[in-house]
């Protein structure tokens, strides 16, 4: 969630991008500046920088990231709070499975 827009500004497209290349000062509508994005922006490009050198995302300032597959279908939520879960969609996925 963002402070941004009361409170109103969730995942939306492409806002991830100014994490990522650490221009969360920059992106003052999207991030709101300050130390908080910033210190997730650290994250997430160290994340990223390792990732692109060894295939493996990590790093010691995040949660282990473990490889994701369709039996356990991990995924890396990122943001004041960092967490992996394991299939956070499943549930609502199978209810819109035509199979």
């Amino acid at each position: 969630k963002s402070p941004l827009f009361d409170g109103r500004m969730r995942a939306t497209h492409c806002s991830d991008i100014c994490y990522w290349f650490r221009n969360t000062d920059l992106m003052l509508t999207h991030t709101g500046g300050g130390k908080g994005p910033r210190s997730l922006s650290d994250k997430m490009s160290d994340a990223l920088v390792t990732f692109m050198k060894t295939g493996n995302p990590n790093v010691k300032s995040l949660p282990e990231w473990p490889r994701y597959n369709s039996d356990r279908p991990f995924t890396m939520f990122l943001g004041n709070e960092v967490m992996v879960m394991e299939d956070p969609d499943g549930k609502g996925l199978k209810e819109l499975s035509t199979e």
